[in-house]
């Protein structure tokens, strides 16, 4: 079953679910931001102010959120029609050949009959030579001006076909990738049709990978959930790749916008305006390489909020002509989202102007405390359930650390003009950007810094307060007035909340820096692919039958160890994978201590077979069917129907074996076949 009518039943299932909790939210954040007007710390009404604000924009965000859930539609893809002219541009820069090389050669191979264009803005030689290797036109500019959307319009002044599909250099395309499109133009009132944004290297900076080969990324629940409820209410966002367009309704808008900087976002709301319709397929059409280096991470993402804000200011969003109101919120939220940024260094900063002036951000009474304890816990909750699984509280606090500063810039857009365009290189490195986590390592820092103070400063005279003699003595919770309000001033109370709140920031922190260490140890050249194909191996004059546990074009890794006699002797064999198999030459690296594997270095002599191998690896769609078919997260209420138990909704990863079938028709012929258990196999 594909993954979008996947989402999409899950979506119906949980209809009623979701507008319980969407009801149950609304009330609950109404009455609790009501109350909170009750608690402001009158001597302290500017910090008070400030709190009270941070926890509005959370409000505001779940709101969205809610939006963005309120209906959900799933778009099969029509019935391709048959002689439409088709050109496919890639536009480049100076992105690495090989990532260039792949995705050309992908292109070149869409079943439907079409035109491949490279429109190289990188004036690379080696990417010419390539274009006339493969039968690609290839266009140059003499001048960069306008970036990509300057490409594009370059490219639409060279090309005549009637429609045109564009894919970014690092996107790999399926081969069907125009038939899954193109008949949604058929109607004459579309003016382009979208997929999701997907990658193969889900070991990049944006992912979270389960142990059992659950995927997922920090823009799922955009195109997961978010789009197809935009889509239903024709308000589907160009995302720049993917996409396939009517030129006549680029004509229609002079081109692709060059004002500012996400010229996608700002195509699709000039569509908009002109009564245009669009399309949103849930499926991915092509496959891309994603921010390996926090730096990259920063570039994409302060380009699409910096220039997503920009857009919505420059279109005039709240007065423009030619949208419905659906869109304008739609359009909204997609630049609303970075206020997020203020609210966490709010929360990051707060807990410690306390621990350093004994000043407290509310009135704070045992009933209080309890209150705003219990409410964000209970509205998180709620948020995971209306979000349907594609949000969940460490995942969501991870990436709004790694996000806030960039999205605090961001924000201003609203008083800036058009952003020069940063090119993200998207190569490996072993550098840990230490400089680049300057604003979460403060935010570490402080917070410990902020309670080694309070407490050292304040030892010898610390007054013990109601919370902490509760703690210390709890027979005295019986004699206690749960709206007494606690002393002002530094006391057991005050450091005790606020050192809580400091050291659940510095986890936050500690989390992320741990996950961007660990990305930067990933500094291989090819990427390397989790899947398990079959080799047969010639070792010391047995041959074996071993299962690869990572492979890339250059590497492989075994699940089991090989005894061999001499680590330095080459191994002979064959690695079979869904399109056939490739002869491989191994040379041993090292072999693991305390694992059951062993790393090689791999090479194919034959450039047919190498070609066999590079395809079924980067054509990473037959991999996600068959090992990665989940990428939400248990809901709270799953969660405790399942009994408490975190268990996926399909089978695990692990539980999928590989193994070889020789069939008979002319020839003898081995085939690769993937199965679940005994009774139930598939071909691949």
């Amino acid at each position: 079953m594909q993954n979008g009518i996947k989402i999409e039943e899950r979506f119906r299932e949980r209809q009623k679910l979701r507008i319980f909790v969407a009801v149950l939210f609304i009330c609950s954040s109404g009455a609790y931001l009501f109350w909170r007007l009750t608690i402001f710390n009158g001597d302290a009404l500017i910090l008070s102010s400030i709190f009270y604000t941070a926890e509005i924009i959370g409000v505001i965000i779940s709101l969205g959120a809610i939006f963005s859930t309120t209906s959900h539609r799933y778009r099969a893809s029509p019935d391709c029609p048959e002689g439409k002219e088709v050109d496919v541009f890639i536009p480049t820069y100076k992105e690495p050949y090989d990532v260039i090389r792949r995705t050309v050669q992908a292109a070149v191979n869409i079943k439907y009959p079409h035109q491949t264009i490279i429109l190289d803005d990188g004036k690379n030689v080696a990417v010419k030579k390539l274009a006339d290797e493969l039968g690609c036109f290839y266009l140059s500019r003499d001048e960069n001006h306008n970036a990509k959307a300057g490409n594009l319009n370059f490219g639409l002044a060279h090309s005549k076909a009637e429609f045109v599909m564009v894919f970014d250099a690092d996107h790999i395309p399926k081969p069907n990738a125009i038939h899954a499109l193109l008949g949604f133009l058929e109607d004459p009132e579309v003016a382009l049709a979208q997929a999701p944004q997907d990658f193969y290297n889900s070991d990049c900076l944006q992912f979270v990978n389960g142990r059992n080969g659950e995927l997922w990324h920090d823009q799922s629940y955009f195109y997961h959930i978010a789009m197809p409820n935009s889509d239903h209410f024709n308000a589907t966002t160009c995302i720049g790749t993917n996409v396939i367009y009517r030129r006549s309704a680029l004509d229609d808008i002079n081109g692709i916008p060059t004002d500012t900087v996400t010229e996608d976002l700002h195509t699709s709301l000039k569509l908009h305006k002109k009564g245009y319709k669009t399309a949103f397929h849930n499926e991915s059409i092509a496959y891309g390489l994603g921010e390996f280096q926090l730096s990259d991470f920063y570039k994409v993402r302060l380009r699409w909020g910096h220039g997503n804000i920009h857009v919505l200011r420059h279109e005039n969003l709240f007065f423009c002509k030619g949208l419905t109101l659906r869109q304008r919120i739609a359009y909204l939220l997609v630049g609303l989202n970075h206020i997020e940024g203020w609210q966490y260094l709010i929360f990051y900063l707060l807990p410690i102007y306390s621990l350093f002036t004994g000043v407290a951000p509310f009135e704070v009474t045992i009933l209080n405390i309890l209150i705003m304890l219990i409410y964000p816990i209970f509205t998180y909750a709620l948020v995971q359930e209306f979000a349907c699984g594609y949000g969940r509280f460490w995942v969501n606090e991870l990436y709004s650390m790694m996000r806030f500063p960039i999205a605090i810039i961001a924000t201003f857009a609203v008083f800036r003009n058009k952003m020069s365009w940063r090119y993200s290189k998207k190569v490996p490195s072993n550098n840990a950007e230490w400089l680049m986590m300057t604003p979460q390592l403060s935010v570490v820092c402080l917070s410990i810094v902020a309670i080694l103070y309070a407490c050292i400063s304040n030892w010898n005279d610390l007054e013990v307060g109601v919370l902490t003699s509760i703690i210390l003595n709890p027979s005295t919770i019986v004699n206690i007035d749960i709206n007494a309000v606690f002393k002002a001033g530094f006391n057991s109370d005050l450091i005790l909340i606020a050192s809580l709140w400091a050291m659940l920031n510095i986890a936050r922190g500690f989390i992320f820096v741990r996950k961007i260490l660990y990305h930067s140890k990933n500094t291989f050249e090819d990427h390397r692919f989790s899947i398990p194909l079959i080799a047969e191996l010639s070792v010391d004059g047995k041959v074996y039958e071993l299962v690869t546990s990572k492979i890339s074009m250059s590497f492989v890794s075994f699940e089991t160890a090989i005894k061999q006699a001499s680590h330095t002797t080459p191994i002979d064999g064959k690695i079979y994978f869904p399109n056939g198999s490739a002869r491989v030459t191994l040379n041993a690296f090292y072999e693991s201590q305390g694992a059951l594997k062993t790393d090689f270095s791999l090479s194919v002599p034959d450039q047919n077979e190498r070609k066999l191998l590079e395809d079924a690896l980067y054509s990473t769609g037959w991999q996600r069917d068959t090992f990665n078919s989940n990428s939400d997260f248990t809901t709270p209420l799953s969660f405790i129907r399942q009994g408490f138990k975190t268990s996926i909704r399909t089978k695990s990863k692990c539980a999928k074996k590989p193994f070889l079938i020789e069939e008979t028709n002319c020839k003898k012929v081995i085939k690769y076949h993937i199965t679940d258990d005994v009774n139930n196999t598939s071909t691949i």
